[in-house]
């Protein structure tokens, strides 16, 4: 029997089907998002876009390694390796990130935190398109 969390998986994709697959809006929006944020928008705001995201991962990447412990039994190092380097990995990304903006950030601190918002928001379009796909 097949989980419903599982059933979206069981599907086999070529890659031409993944070359060939037209990106959905919200996908195209996150992308937008991202190269305005590190091409027009101040420095500090285009690391503040990144910052929203890569605050956000070593929570996350620790939740997903204790789900598929607790909900699939999967506890071997080859499994949980991504998952476990990113728990750490993304907290000093996020930390180089908390300095930059805060040193560069000052003046520009309304565009810097209308950034961060504006990233978080694209993202939860992102992760919605996903769960309708």
């Amino acid at each position: 029997m097949v989980s419903t969390h599982q059933a979206p998986f069981r599907h086999r994709l070529t890659r031409d089907d993944v070359l060939g697959a037209a990106p959905d809006t919200a996908t195209e929006a996150l992308v937008h998002l991202y190269r305005d944020a590190a091409e027009r928008r101040p420095v500090a705001a285009g690391i503040a876009a990144l910052y929203a995201y890569e605050r956000q991962v070593p929570a996350v990447a620790t939740a997903k390694i204790d789900g598929l412990r607790r909900h699939y039994g999967l506890d071997d190092d080859r499994t949980l390796a991504f998952f476990r380097v990113q728990s750490t990995l993304d907290e000093d990304h996020a930390g180089a990130e908390a300095r930059i903006i805060e040193a560069l950030g000052g003046s520009d601190a309304d565009v810097v935190v209308d950034t961060a918002t504006d990233a978080l928001d694209a993202w939860w379009s992102f992760l919605d398109g996903v769960d309708q796909g």
